[in-house]
């Protein structure tokens, strides 16, 4: 069953991946979920019907975000977006 698509959504958010095609973000945001574990509560897709967004939060400030983005790029070594929405 994929993870529920939501619209867009106030707030600072830390975005892990952004796919065209919504099994691959569905794919993409379970790896993410397991690799993870720590974060996986705040995880969700976001989705406009054309681009679909992995992405974890929202939080209360950007300082919060950064440090998520920080520990997200040191344990799986890829560069991750930290986004006001």
């Amino acid at each position: 069953v994929p993870a529920p698509v939501t619209n867009e959504a106030g707030g600072i958010y830390v975005q892990l991946g952004a796919f065209s095609v919504p099994q691959n973000a569905d794919a993409f945001l379970r790896k993410m979920r397991v690799d993870l574990e720590w974060l996986a509560a705040s995880i969700g897709l976001q989705g406009n019907g054309k681009l679909y967004r992995v992405r974890a939060g929202p939080y209360a400030s950007r300082d919060e975000a950064n440090r998520v983005a920080q520990r997200v790029q040191q344990e799986l070594g890829f560069k991750v977006l930290v986004l006001d929405r």
